[in-house]
């Protein structure tokens, strides 16, 4: 359904939704395909070449987002699953480029695909000059 497929007589939603963003991503969640044991240990094996991986992607603009799933109540636990957000042409594409994770192409990890589309937000940054460092909030 697209915005123009809701109905209202409203002009100042209508307004607001001319304005959405309508930014299509592609959300990768992805956990781990054996749920026994350490997920640390089970995924080290593989830790560098994923995060250089993911690093080559966000260099090529083509991650917008990633990370573990992290309880803040324990920060040090982490059951081995996450998610990154990729730009895509496609579902098919994104699909594409998942499949090329270490930890996908290997068979540690699953993951599916979900269409998102980024309507609303707010990213912040503060760039620090004399400190040459960026915080993001």
């Amino acid at each position: 359904m697209s915005h123009q497929d809701i109905r209202t007589d409203d002009a100042g939603e209508l307004a607001l939704r001319e304005r959405l963003a309508r930014h299509q991503f592609y959300i990768c969640f992805t956990e781990r395909a054996r749920r026994d044991g350490d997920p640390m240990s089970d995924l080290k094996t593989r830790m560098s070449d994923h995060l250089a991986w993911i690093a080559g992607l966000e260099q090529r603009g083509i991650a917008f987002a990633a990370g573990p799933f992290r309880d803040r109540n324990d920060p040090s636990y982490w059951n081995g699953d996450g998610m990154f957000i990729l730009r895509a042409g496609s579902r098919e594409e994104a699909s594409s480029i998942a499949a090329t994770c270490p930890f996908h192409s290997s068979g540690m990890r699953h993951y599916r695909i979900v269409p998102w589309w980024m309507n609303e937000g707010c990213i912040q940054l503060t760039l620090r000059l004399t400190e040459r460092r960026i915080d993001i909030g």
